[in-house]
Formats: C-alpha cells, sequence, structure tokens
C-alpha cells in the first residue's frame, strides 16, 4: 500500500510538470502599421560638403500619433547597407539617421547612428519594414539630389509613393552640409504649411496670433480648431480659437496659462489634419522656435504722480502679426473717495533697451481716463492694446503714469 501511495504521489507531480512545462505561450504583439504611416522624406546619397562618408536619411510620421520603431529595418536590396531601428518617431515628425556619427549633421541630434555600407551612388533601393517585416515605404531610385554640389533628394509629397519619380526633387535651401533640410519641411513639399512669426519668446506666447499660410492645397470651409493639433508645444500653451482667413491662410490664437518653463521650446510646430483640408493627408508646418524668459529683459515701471499710482502692470498677451501688446493694469488713490467718483487719467509708454518710444497709448496733453465705481479707490484695467511702432524686443519697458485723478 505505501508503495502505492509513493507511485501515485510520483505519477501526480509528474503530470503537473508536464502540463506546466507545455503550457501555450502567448505573445502579445502591437497593431501592425500601416503603409505609408511612415515614410523615406530625405535622402543625402551623395554626403555632405565636409565628407562624402556622412550620409544621412530622414523618415517622416504621416500621422497624428507617436509610432515606435523598435524592430523595425531600412534596408537596401543587397541589406547593404542594413540599418535596424529604435525609440520613437513623434506625430507628424521626423526621424534622423546619420552615418558614421552625430556630427554628420552638425547641431541637429541623430535618433538613430550607423556604421554600415555607404549607399550607391549610383542607384538604390531601399525598404523600411516594420517589427512584422512588413514592407512600409520603398524608394527604387535617386529621382534628385547632386553629388558634387551635396544636394540632398526630397520628397514632394509624403502621402506619394516614393517610386514615383515626379515626387521627388533636388533641395533649394542650404544647411551646413550642402542643401538640404534635415528635421524641416522639403524645400520641394507640394503641400506645405509655413508658419509665421518663425519663432516667439515665452512672454509672447500668450495671445500671439501665428498665420498658417497653405500652398498646393486650401483649406476646409469648415475647419475647426479640432482639426489644428499643436506639437511639442511649451507647458501650458492651447489653442484658443482659430480663423479661416481665407482659403490658404488659417490663423491661430495661442493662449498661455503662465507656466513658466526654463528651457527652450525648438521643435514647436503645428499639424493641419486631413479633415480641415481639402486634399488628402496631413500636413506640419515649419518649427517655430519659443526661447524661455530667460531671454527677455523686459521691466514694468510704476510711475506716480503724488498720491496716485499703479498697483499692477501685467501683460497678457502680443500679437506679434499686427505689433499689439496686451496688458492689464490696476491704478489707486490715496485721495479721500467717500461718497464720490474717482476718474483716472493716465498714459502707458513702451520703450527699448536703449529708452526709445516704440508703442504707446495716449499722451500727457490727451490721457486716457477709466472711471471707477463710487467710492472706490481702485479702477482695473482690462485687455489694453498698445500698438507698437516694431517688434516687440528681447529688452524693453512698460511704463504706466496716473497723470492726474479728478473727484466728483
Amino acid at each position: 500500500m505505501k508503495t502505492i501511495k509513493i507511485w501515485l504521489t510520483f505519477l501526480l507531480l509528474f503530470l503537473l510538470f508536464v502540463v506546466g512545462l507545455f503550457q501555450p505561450i502567448t505573445i502579445e504583439k502591437g497593431q501592425a502599421a500601416a503603409y505609408k504611416a511612415v515614410v523615406i522624406n530625405e535622402i543625402a546619397w551623395m554626403g555632405t560638403t565636409v565628407d562624402y562618408n556622412d550620409e544621412w536619411i530622414e523618415l517622416y510620421n504621416n500621422t497624428s500619433s507617436p509610432i515606435s520603431l523598435n524592430g523595425w529595418v531600412l534596408e537596401s536590396h543587397n541589406r547593404q547597407p542594413q540599418i535596424f531601428l529604435s525609440g520613437t518617431i513623434p506625430p507628424n515628425g521626423y526621424y534622423l539617421i546619420e552615418r558614421i556619427d552625430d556630427n554628420t549633421v552638425p547641431g541637429i541630434p541623430a535618433d538613430k547612428i550607423y556604421n554600415s555600407h555607404l549607399l550607391d551612388n549610383g542607384g538604390e533601393t531601399l525598404y523600411l519594414r516594420d517589427s512584422y517585416g512588413t514592407t512600409i515605404d520603398v524608394v527604387n531610385a535617386w529621382y534628385a539630389g547632386d553629388y558634387y554640389e551635396k544636394i540632398t533628394m526630397e520628397r514632394k509629397d509624403s502621402t506619394v509613393d516614393g517610386t514615383v519619380s515626379s515626387n521627388w526633387g533636388s533641395s533649394t535651401l542650404v544647411y551646413n552640409g550642402g542643401k538640404g533640410t534635415p528635421k524641416e519641411i522639403n524645400s520641394v513639399s507640394f503641400r506645405r504649411i509655413i508658419a509665421s512669426p518663425k519663432s516667439l519668446t515665452e512672454i509672447t506666447l500668450n495671445g500671439n496670433v501665428i498665420a498658417l499660410n497653405l500652398q498646393a492645397d486650401t483649406y476646409s470651409t469648415s475647419i475647426t480648431s479640432s482639426h489644428i493639433q499643436l506639437n511639442n508645444p511649451p507647458p501650458g500653451t492651447t489653442i484658443r480659437s482659430i480663423e479661416r482667413f481665407n482659403d490658404y491662410t488659417v490663423h491661430v490664437t495661442l493662449d498661455h496659462d503662465g507656466t513658466d518653463f526654463d528651457q527652450d521650446y525648438i521643435d514647436f510646430n503645428i499639424t493641419v489634419l486631413d479633415a480641415g483640408l481639402v486634399g488628402n493627408g496631413n500636413i506640419t508646418s515649419n518649427k517655430i522656435p519659443v526661447s524661455s524668459n530667460e531671454e527677455l529683459e523686459g521691466v514694468q515701471n510704476y510711475v506716480t504722480t503724488g498720491t496716485s499710482y499703479p498697483t499692477l502692470i501685467e501683460m497678457t498677451g502680443y500679437n506679434s502679426r499686427d505689433r499689439i501688446l496686451y496688458l492689464n493694469s490696476t491704478l489707486r488713490t490715496n485721495l479721500d473717495v467717500t461718497g464720490k467718483t474717482a476718474t483716472f487719467h493716465y498714459v502707458i509708454k513702451i520703450y527699448d533697451g536703449n529708452s526709445n518710444t516704440i508703442g504707446e497709448f495716449g499722451n500727457l496733453s490727451s490721457p486716457y481716463s477709466e472711471t471707477a465705481q463710487a467710492g472706490a479707490s481702485e479702477v482695473q484695467l482690462k485687455n489694453i492694446q498698445v500698438s507698437l511702432s516694431q517688434g516687440l524686443p528681447a529688452a524693453y519697458r512698460i511704463v504706466v503714469v496716473v497723470e492726474s485723478v479728478d473727484l466728483n
């Protein structure tokens, strides 16, 4: 009996071992990428003016979502080169592949560095495959570019196949390796958006109006803010409103909640989604670098006249397109206002770093007036708009002068 129990115990343990050993294994995989979700967007098959060995390739994400490139491969027809990718390509953003080291394109960090075979100057077929081995994009020849002048080959429309010869052109913009647009909108792009102004500062974010000028397409008559996407914006930056100015221009007004940031946001740009356009496919603007407040030297001066003076000067926004500065202020008087109503007469001036007047709201001979509530010693000025004679400089001063106060 004892022997039988021992054998039964052994048999039970053996069965548990076998069942556990041969359980089916489940491997979870993500969804395969769609064709042309990411494309080969620009190729420096000729190298750069520094060294012909300094080849680079740029990928572009056609979607409004980040895409993991882990397990992806970019390879030629003979796998020379064969480049294994990693990391993530941002929505409507770029992924830069540099050969040899990160100095191939000076000043622009590489997303991937490889050190294998040179591209054949006579032409190659390049395949971009996802982690499933599915071909996502193909380029089958060097349809543009110049070896001697080191001019890159740029894709005109990222939604059109890379095997269409007319969809490629030679770059027309100069960079520090010849002509090309690494991690920027291609110079030959058929459908493109040029954003203006070209740069912003932390202090000019709120209320700024960015013009999105469209080429080779038109804006939908039903475009709304839901069709506009801010990419890599500074913290606290959102869309306040949009205006379809005409078929080719949309004005985007930004909101910034005052969140402080100490670094520059050099990759900020704007994407108009497919539904906001008549043509097919999203379009992303050029980059609009935003400098942090460390580069600004704005000063608010409280200038008093007798017993009346401002207690607050607040810059709430700047419209760089129309050169309009938006301000709030609070004016106060120490006069006895019991049973009376105070009317404040005031002037606002904006000076540059050399004390030159660049904006004025009223003047001492003809000041603006604001009346407080009966018995109140303060009055609030809201959304004052001061027109400037030039763009807002890095160094500036805001001066508020209370010229006089009438009591009635």
